[in-house]
């Protein structure tokens, strides 16, 4: 099993791999030639560019989960409050959620912790109008500085902050703050674990929570594997780059007599050149060194693109056949829908902790969608044509026309859908 102080070193990469930060903004990720000279190495340090293949593979998979709204629903009237602003910043349940999978789906841990504000107000009213309701904490991985689970659920966790001080004419400094949580209470302690305030809640739950999509919350995720061939990447390109500087220009070789020397010479489109004996030529350096570089960044590329499931690499590939392209597209969904599963419960988990807080019944339900249906529309298209050919029944064609429409267009309503598979029902009758 992996160490905490092991997890939070493939984060803090993984971090700098998405934000394009660290190494991968100071050249500091290129590894050193052997042989090269600390200038020269600084030098191609300053020219070195990142291609960022992290946050794409992220940003596309949010995108695939939330595209649609998932549906929450309470009888308590509260709960619309906190779906609209549910951080005290005015972040919708949507954005927050979002968010937290990006963290879980980067490091493959997302936390959060659920906070009650110490005043209610004289009122229900007072207490709406306020908005002295419990409220979220989106929590990076990288502030976890230890815990104890039982069962997969927090026992007590210990969070690591940093807090900057600043004071007028003087340098600001900058120092470390520890909060203690447990089932029974809060404790905000300074850089030396001395306790500065502490408060019980009683809730008998720890009030933050883990949403990861493995066995284990230390396990990772893809991301990892994707930020460590993105540095590979980054070095080949700035190895390629020292390869076309150092070998694209072709070197004049001239047969130098007693009369003339090299050093004398002035080639330039306004002077001629006078030789004896051989004419002078070029050596031109061979581009084969240039040609594997590329063929191998190209191969890297190919990797990040299959173990993210990039969909767009599916059907690009000459050798997949259409059971293959099938199973991959199937694999996609289905991934999709174990995030989209472990969305809902997490929420669930997450509103339990709101009706403790509120000392009232639970009563929430949410559900994201069901079926993803990705798939590529081409392949589609020509396997409902092919089948076509076969005297298919009009009933058959008609529902392939509808799993078509659900394939292409993802953003409609239910409304416009129904007037859609009403006006392909309309066809039986032609």
């Amino acid at each position: 099993m992996m160490s905490l102080s092991d997890a939070k070193s493939k984060w803090a990469f993984i971090k700098n791999a998405y934000f394009g930060a660290g190494g991968f903004s100071d050249g500091g990720y290129l590894d050193q030639f052997s042989r090269e000279v600390d200038s020269k190495y600084n030098s191609r340090k300053n020219i070195a560019y990142y291609t960022n293949y992290l946050k794409p593979t992220v940003d596309r998979f949010k995108g695939y989960i939330f595209k649609k709204t998932a549906m929450r629903s309470s009888g308590n009237e509260l709960m619309q409050i906190i779906f609209d602003d549910c951080d005290k910043n005015g972040n919708s349940i949507d954005i927050f959620i979002s968010k937290v999978f990006e963290n879980a789906f980067l490091y493959g841990l997302g936390l959060v912790m659920v906070d009650m504000p110490k005043e209610l107000g004289a009122s229900l009213k007072e207490q709406k109008e306020s908005r002295a309701l419990p409220y979220f904490k989106n929590i990076s991985p990288l502030n976890l500085y230890d815990y104890e689970l039982d069962n997969g659920v927090f026992k007590w966790v210990i969070l690591e902050s940093s807090k900057e001080i600043k004071e007028p004419f003087k340098d600001s400094k900058t120092i470390k703050e520890y909060h203690y949580i447990d089932s029974t209470k809060f404790e905000k302690r300074d850089e030396n674990f001395g306790i500065i305030e502490s408060y019980e809640h009683n809730l008998g739950i720890t009030p933050i929570f883990a949403l990861s999509f493995g066995s284990d919350i230390l396990a990772g995720s893809i991301c990892y594997d994707i930020a460590r061939i993105s540095r590979r990447i980054y070095n080949a390109r700035s190895e390629l780059d020292e390869i076309l500087r150092g070998q694209t220009f072709s070197i004049l070789t001239y047969n130098a007599t007693q009369n003339a020397s090299p050093n004398e010479l002035k080639v330039s489109t306004d002077n001629c050149l006078l030789y004896h004996d051989k004419p002078p030529a070029f050596i031109s350096p061979s581009g084969d060194s240039a040609t594997i570089y590329m063929s191998q960044i190209e191969k890297l590329e190919s990797i990040i693109e299959q173990i993210s499931l990039d969909p767009a690499s599916f059907s690009t590939r000459a050798n997949d056949s259409g059971a293959a392209l099938k199973f991959k597209f199937e694999n996609l969904n289905s991934q999709l829908n174990t995030f989209a599963r472990g969305l809902e419960n997490f929420e669930r988990v997450l509103f339990e902790c709101v009706f403790r807080w509120l000392g009232v019944e639970y009563d929430f339900s949410c559900a994201y969608a069901k079926d993803y249906q990705i798939d590529d529309l081409s392949s589609q298209i020509e396997i409902a044509s092919a089948l076509k050919e076969l005297g298919m029944p009009i009933s058959w064609e008609n529902a392939k026309k509808k799993e078509l429409v659900n394939l292409d267009l993802l953003n409609i309503d239910d409304e416009q859908k129904n007037e859609i598979y009403s006006e392909i029902d309309t066809l039986k009758n032609i």
